[in-house]
């Protein structure tokens, strides 16, 4: 197959799966601001920002899409000569310097990957390009290549010098991807730029990790969550304003073999795509890195110590699982289910 059209192929299917990976829905009082909504392809999906009450809003929206840009040639494993490719080839060899940005990205996703103690893990690069979902190489590999990874914690591998802001792998198993927390990252910065010209009202959604700056007429946004086994939306967040909410699921990224799903987010305990029962997990707090990392730690540790994670994390959640939903407290009152 040519390479446009594989291109063209894969912006298809991420369009469609962006569709149904977690929707939008402004149920709230529209104002006579007209808002100003531009999309783009970028850290591998469709992002897109929405401002509004803005004369300069498609120039604020370009810029910010640069500056995601730049974050992305930084931390990217498709592209060969990012900080993150070059660590990938020579970390294992000897220490290396790293740009300033990059190396607290890492420092501050290891943070998690020690909370979580391993749920999340940005050392397991070579654990995912073994499945290669997403790809046309996606396929279950032969267990004797996988046997290795299985009960791996790559991340505490991960040697950080902080203050040459250096870093080096202790072994060579390890390879840092960053696909499970760069979006969250972006959208921080995302927003920060654009508070800083001064928009008080807009949406970032990158992949499904988003954030609400302010609200519609003093009433804040209704958010829609994907029925992971469905085409249509599975439940409605209400009433939120300046906040992330981000969703970890099996149903964005999967391949089937022999009958069976296997999908993007691994537990290291098995080296397999995570079965833990737990279809999809939506996290709403304040920071949307921390809302990435923590959605995809506790879509791997189950209902159960995943709830325990994110009340610990004051983070409030829906898990939708093969037995129900899950909702946390501080939600009970402003989540709907849409489906019974």
């Amino acid at each position: 197959m040519p390479v446009l059209q594989k291109c063209i192929l894969m912006l298809q299917r991420l369009i469609k799966a962006a569709s149904l990976f977690i929707a939008i829905f402004l149920f709230s009082a529209c104002s006579a601001e007209t808002p100003v909504k531009k999309s783009d392809y970028l850290l591998g999906t469709i992002v897109s920002v929405t401002v509004y009450g803005c004369d300069n809003g498609d120039r604020i929206i370009d810029e910010c899409f640069e500056k995601v840009r730049e974050i992305e040639n930084k931390v990217s494993v498709a592209i060969e000569n990012s900080f993150i490719s070059e660590l990938n080839n020579s970390a294992f060899s000897c220490e290396i310097k790293t740009d300033s940005e990059v190396f607290n990205l890492i420092s501050d996703s290891l943070s998690y990957c020690y909370e979580t103690g391993g749920a999340f893990d940005i050392g397991l690069g070579k654990l995912i390009d073994l499945w290669g979902i997403g790809t046309d190489l996606q396929a279950v590999p032969d267990m004797n290549k996988l046997e290795p990874f299985i009960g791996f914690k790559g991340y505490e591998h991960i040697k950080l010098n902080y203050e040459q802001e250096a870093l080096c792998f202790d072994n060579e198993q390890v390879s840092i991807n960053l696909g499970a927390c760069a979006k969250g990252y972006a959208v921080n910065k995302a927003v920060a730029f654009l508070k800083d010209k001064g928009v008080k009202s807009a949406i970032i959604d990158f992949g499904g990790s988003i954030y609400i700056i302010g609200n519609k007429n003093g009433k804040g946004y209704d958010i829609g969550i994907a029925d992971p086994r469905g085409e249509d939306v599975g439940g409605i967040i209400s009433g939120l304003s300046d906040i992330s909410i981000v969703t970890s699921g099996d149903y964005q990224r999967y391949f089937e073999q022999d009958g069976k799903r296997y999908h993007h987010i691994f537990d290291s305990n098995t080296a397999f795509p995570s079965e833990s029962g737990v279809r999809s997990v939506t996290v709403v707090c304040s920071d949307a890195f921390k809302g990435d990392c923590l959605s995809t730690a506790a879509f791997v540790l189950g209902t159960e110590k995943g709830s325990e994670l994110l009340d610990r994390m004051n983070c409030g959640y829906v898990f939708f699982t093969d037995d129900g939903i899950v909702v946390s407290e501080d939600l009970k009152d402003s989540f709907s289910l849409i489906y019974e």
